[in-house]
């Protein structure tokens, strides 16, 4: 009789754990879908700003009143943290004017995505740039372009619109050129919602050192896997150019450099080398570095951007490479950059280094700068040269 009551009591006790287990696997399913539903998008919604700027705030709604809020909460934040960059609202007539100079030194084409969506995409030479040069009075003597004549300077001075070059007195101070240089290609992969135009800096520096310089627009409306698509033709139409991978670097700055690391990871067997300045080990752990209440926010909704495999984790890809894959890899840091985690060069190295040649270019403190990441790097000297000797390696 007990005995009976004692089975029949613990198959009540089975049946009402499973019961709980069932409710409580039902109700985290229930809270899980309303946070997707619910909390993630909105918090996703400020965390694609962040990442993909511009590109995110295309709505008339983001226009007229996120973007401005946006640009006011940013240069608040940038003051206190003693930072000098601004949050500026681009000007379309300097840009024009910046588009037509560059197309000067540029063949320009366009390309389709693998989902067919065709995007501006331009290969500036060191031909039509020492053509230029000739043309409008210049002589290229060493690391100087001087006037041929002292009336060809008001002609040679619109070089100023690269932004690069040292002027001094009626002579730029440029890149000196490196051997080899004119059968090798750069393809930069520049920060999300920014267009040609404004890379004009990096072009000419390029350009000055003899290297090809790969660019393309980014679509409108970026999301992780369509900002791949963009890149990933991009490094097609440099191959059907001409260039071989490994003749190919791809450079990326900060957010972009999650786009290089993808490219490393679809063509580093075929040679493509990369070169990632102030890389962030991840999304991930570059939102865990950001104070409260970005971080929080930032979290909640990573979801809305990531997905396999569609991720911005360059040290997950990294370390899935086979040992010994091909081409190489440059990271060039910040010493006491700020933005990003302590260990992240270390992190980095280690796994770049499983794939291929890896080298590390430090850019030592500037006096008064708070935060480097927020810098222009490869001005200093030593830094550049190193840069520009692994581009011709």
């Amino acid at each position: 009789m007990f005995q009976v009551i004692s089975s029949s009591c613990q198959a009540a006790a089975v049946c009402a754990s499973t019961t709980y287990q069932a409710l409580g696997r039902v109700l985290s399913s229930v809270t899980y879908a309303l946070f997707k539903r619910g909390i993630e998008p909105i918090a996703g919604y400020f965390l694609r700003i962040c990442v993909f700027r511009d590109s995110a705030l295309q709505g008339r709604v983001s226009q007229w009143i996120v973007l401005p809020f946006v640009r006011a909460a940013g240069g608040i934040w940038l003051r206190i943290q003693g930072i000098s960059t601004p949050f500026t609202r681009i000007e379309p007539t300097r840009l024009n004017s910046s588009a037509q100079f560059l197309a000067e030194f540029a063949e320009i084409r366009t390309i389709t995505t693998a989902d067919g969506v065709r995007l501006p995409f331009t290969i500036y030479t060191p031909e039509r740039f020492e053509q230029w040069v000739a043309a409008h009075g210049g002589v290229r003597d060493g690391e100087w372009i001087r006037p041929r004549r002292p009336q060809d300077w008001a002609e040679l001075q619109h070089l100023r619109n690269f932004k690069w070059f040292v002027e001094e007195g009626q002579a730029f101070r440029v890149p000196p050129l490196q051997p080899g240089a004119s059968e090798r290609c750069l393809l930069r992969v520049q920060g999300f919602g920014r267009t040609m135009p404004m890379d004009k800096a990096y072009i000419g520096m390029h350009l000055a050192a003899g290297f090809n310089y790969a660019l393309f627009d980014w679509r409108g409306g970026l999301t992780a896997s369509a900002c791949f698509q963009d890149a990933d033709a991009a490094y097609q139409a440099v191959r059907q150019a001409g260039f071989a991978a490994d003749r190919i670097t791809a450079m990326g700055s900060c957010r972009a450099t999650f786009v290089v690391a993808h490219l490393k990871e679809q063509h580093g067997h075929e040679g493509l080398n990369v070169a990632m300045i102030q890389a962030p080990p991840s999304l991930h752990a570059a939102i865990a570095h950001t104070p409260w209440p970005a971080r929080s926010i930032g979290m909640l909704g990573l979801g809305a951007i990531e997905d396999a495999p569609h991720h911005f984790d360059t040290l997950r890809r990294l370390q899935a490479l086979p040992h010994a894959a091909g081409g190489a890899t440059c990271l060039v840091m910040s010493e006491g950059d700020q933005t990003l985690p302590e260990n992240a060069v270390q992190e980095l190295r280690a796994a770049a280094e499983r794939s291929g040649p890896c080298e590390v270019i430090m850019e030592p403190r500037v006096a008064g700068v708070v935060d480097p990441h927020f810098g222009d790097p490869l001005h200093n000297p030593t830094v550049l040269a190193r840069y520009l000797a692994f581009l011709r390696h």
